[in-house]
């Protein structure tokens, strides 16, 4: 395998906002996706969502060559609880402080020749992409949307509501309480992402890379499309910003564009030949 290219931005301006984070190690190469924290906390200087990503980059180098996809998250897993109960994460849950911080990620095992997935993240093999969303994510940017179209329909403008997204704001008391739903495998709205609960086994994506292969893309759905380039997908969420910026039409999403920034998510890209 060769890297043929790596890509990190922040939605912001400063990169060292970013939750997004690229891993690359002998064994493993990885994009990780830090869920963006309701609270605002930090640990160690980092939001949530960073302090996950950093745990997780970090015991990617330590695993074994040829650990199968369930004893790797739970390998993972493990740490992050142990990280959280070091740093006090885990009584500041327990006292309603923080939602439980989290993270996603999609990792090439180049030992085994697999691709595996927690979570909303994406990849291209040649042709195939995949990109799994979540149910959640559906029906809050639907409502988002709604929201949205009501606020412009009594005056409000696109610039108005770039500069205070309302329609975020109407969502916000579900996007605190969506954790009640990770890892949940009793409710239609559980997701899977790494935390300080076990990912149900069903819920780890493991697909084999097939040999005839030969370009492989990692994403973070900072992409809302994924194209067959670098440049074609920068292209696509260019025209999307500036024809939809707030991501309530061509593209619902549970936020968009903020005045000042420059993405509405951090987006992290690796392009690999097999």
């Amino acid at each position: 395998m060769q890297i043929l290219n790596t890509f990190l931005a922040a939605k912001k301006v400063d990169i060292t906002s970013s939750e997004d984070l690229i891993h690359t190690s002998q064994h493993f190469i990885a994009v990780i996706d830090g869920a963006t924290s309701q609270s605002g906390m930090t640990w160690s200087g980092m939001s949530g969502g960073q302090f996950v990503a950093s745990v997780i980059d970090e015991v990617l180098t330590d695993l074994p060559p040829n650990s199968t996809a369930n004893s790797s998250i739970t390998i993972i897993t493990e740490r992050v609880k142990t990280a959280f109960l070091d740093i006090g994460i885990d009584q500041a849950i327990a006292e309603g402080k923080t939602e439980p911080p989290a993270a996603v990620l999609c990792v090439i095992n180049k030992t085994r020749g697999e691709i595996w997935m927690v979570g909303d993240c994406q990849y291209r093999l040649d042709d195939d992409v995949y990109a799994p969303g979540k149910k959640i994510d559906i029906i809050l940017a639907e409502a988002r949307a709604l929201y949205l179209e009501a606020e412009l329909k009594q005056g409000k403008t696109i610039q108005d509501l770039l500069r205070n997204d309302t329609g975020r704001e109407f969502i916000s008391p579900m996007l605190k309480r969506q954790s009640t739903f990770l890892n949940n495998l009793r409710s239609d709205y559980g997701y899977p992402a790494i935390s300080n609960s076990p990912v149900p086994e069903h819920l780890i994506h493991v697909r084999k890379i097939p040999k005839a292969a030969k370009k492989l893309i990692l994403t973070t759905d900072g992409y809302p499309s994924l194209k067959s380039s670098f440049e074609e997908s920068e292209a696509y969420l260019a025209n999307l910003l500036k024809k939809d910026p707030l991501l309530f039409r061509d593209y619902k999403s549970t936020k968009g564009l903020v005045a000042g920034n420059i993405s509405f998510d951090d987006r992290a890209w690796v392009e690999i030949k097999l």
